[in-house]
This record gives C-alpha cells, sequence and structure tokens, in this order.
C-alpha cells in the first residue's frame, strides 16, 4: 500500500527521472558515473531482493529494517548470500507551526499536489 499512490507518475517516468538524476550526480561524483543502476518494478513487498542472486546490498532506513531482515532471511531459505543492510537517517522538516514532519516521497507528493 502506497499513500498518495493516485499522485504516483507512471513506472517509466519515474525511472526516466532517477536515470536523470544519476547523471546529473555522476557529473559531479565522479565515482558514480561507473555505478550500474537496474531499476524494476515492485510487484510485491520484497521485490527481486529476495531472489535475485547478483543484489549485494539494500539501503533502508529505520522504518524499513525490519523488511530488510525479513528479506534476508527468504534469501537464506532460497540458498542466497544475505545482502548488507544499509541503513540511512529518516529526513525530518519542521512545518512553520513547529511540528515535525517526515520527509519522504508521500510527503514530497503531498507538497508538489497540494
Amino acid at each position: 500500500y502506497k499513500a498518495q499512490k493516485h499522485n504516483l507518475q507512471a513506472f517509466p517516468e519515474r525511472c526516466a527521472a532517477v536515470q536523470g538524476f544519476m547523471l546529473l550526480l555522476g557529473s559531479v561524483v565522479s565515482h558514480l558515473s561507473t555505478v550500474n543502476i537496474h531499476l524494476v518494478e515492485l510487484e510485491d513487498a520484497a521485490g527481486p531482493a529476495a531472489t535475485d542472486p547478483s543484489l549485494q546490498a539494500l539501503v533502508v532506513s529505520e522504518e524499513t529494517a525490519a523488511a530488510a531482515t525479513a528479506i534476508n532471511r527468504q534469501r537464506q531459505e532460497r540458498g542466497l548470500c544475505e545482502v548488507v543492510l544499509v541503513q540511512v537517517p529518516i529526513l525530518w522538516q519542521t512545518r512553520p507551526d513547529g511540528k515535525r514532519e517526515k520527509v519522504s516521497s508521500t510527503w514530497l507528493r503531498q507538497m508538489l499536489n497540494g
């Protein structure tokens, strides 16, 4: 389930935006120009992370770390190596009324679409 799903761009549009962003980053951060990116549309919560033997790492937040741990269990059950879990912090912003709210794709869509 994805909040604000009706505001999501089509998958090909989102892929083009990510690829464009990575190209921009690659022009600024030299070692990123050699990073291989493979974008896939998720059909279930684990996506290919539970079954793709070529995956080496997952970037997760504290909110998704438990799901990533479950993915590693699924990988073990399939005889695959665990992936490295790289946890990044959640970003917060303070509203004019002083309340803090999480910066997320849902938050961004709400800001863009009112």
